[in-house]
Formats: structure tokens, C-alpha cells, sequence
């Protein structure tokens, strides 16, 4: 066994906790507040966002892109967007991604769930992967450049 003690990983002394001035914090609280939105009426949903790594956090991973189909630009006609989204999103976190990327508050979220289709390749089966988009209703009167 002493050939493989050399891959063992060694523990050392725990490190100690780094107590961080009022200045410090006050920094780090900055990223993702009402400074780093788009827009000063969504400063509220800024707030709650974590930092990350563009002060969205977790939000700047929502928003896949646009779907663009027939019906999906017939929408747009009446303030309707379409977009894919990720997975494991609900309405509120694709709420507030929409707020804070295009500063307008939705006034719908409705969110589909699409299986995944069935495809072949020679004598095996199988399905691609699910997908879930979103039809985000704007207020009357607003509309956003895609």
C-alpha cells in the first residue's frame, strides 16, 4: 500500500476565518443592486438578485434565446414574446431574468414543457431532449427590440 500513499491527499491545519471590514461588504453588496440594472424601475428585482457573473447571478442563465416560427412572430403583433428557456426555471426567475435584460415587467408568464421527439439513427431509438419555452405578455403600449 505505500505506493498508493503518495496519492492520499494530506490534511492540513483548518484555515481561519478572515473577518471583512463594513467597506468591504458594502462592495460586494454593490454588484447586482439597483446600480448594475438597466433600467431604475426594476431596482426591486435587482436587489434580489445574487452576484454573479454579470451581477445577475443565476439570471443571465435563464433566458436561452428567441423562438422564432410562424406563430411565434404572429404574437409579437399583439405584445406576446416567445423565448426558450432553461429546464429548471419558473415563472418568477424568467420574470425577473425579462425585467432585468429588457427593463420592462412582464405582465404574463405562461411556461410550456415540450417532450422530446422521437428520433432514430439505423437500428436504435431514441428521443432528443425535452425543451421549455415561455410566452411572455407585455403591458399594453410596451414593446422590446429582439
Amino acid at each position: 500500500m505505500s505506493i498508493l500513499d503518495k496519492f492520499k491527499k494530506k490534511v492540513g491545519s483548518p484555515v481561519k476565518a478572515i473577518n471583512k471590514s463594513e467597506s468591504d461588504r458594502a462592495k460586494f453588496a454593490a454588484v447586482g443592486s439597483a446600480a448594475a440594472s438597466p433600467d431604475a424601475g426594476t431596482a426591486k428585482v435587482a436587489k434580489s438578485a445574487k452576484a454573479g457573473v454579470h451581477g445577475f447571478g443565476d439570471i443571465d442563465r435563464v433566458l436561452l434565446g428567441t423562438v422564432i416560427t410562424e406563430k411565434a412572430t404572429m404574437l409579437r403583433g399583439s405584445g406576446q414574446y416567445v423565448f426558450e428557456v432553461a429546464a429548471g426555471v419558473n415563472k418568477a426567475m424568467v420574470r425577473r431574468a425579462f425585467s432585468l435584460y429588457y427593463g420592462v415587467i412582464p405582465k404574463h408568464v405562461r411556461i410550456v414543457s415540450l417532450p422530446g421527439k422521437a428520433v432514430r439513427f439505423g437500428k436504435t431509438k431514441g428521443v432528443t431532449k425535452r425543451r421549455k419555452k415561455v410566452i411572455v405578455t407585455l403591458p399594453k403600449g410596451t414593446s422590446i427590440e429582439i
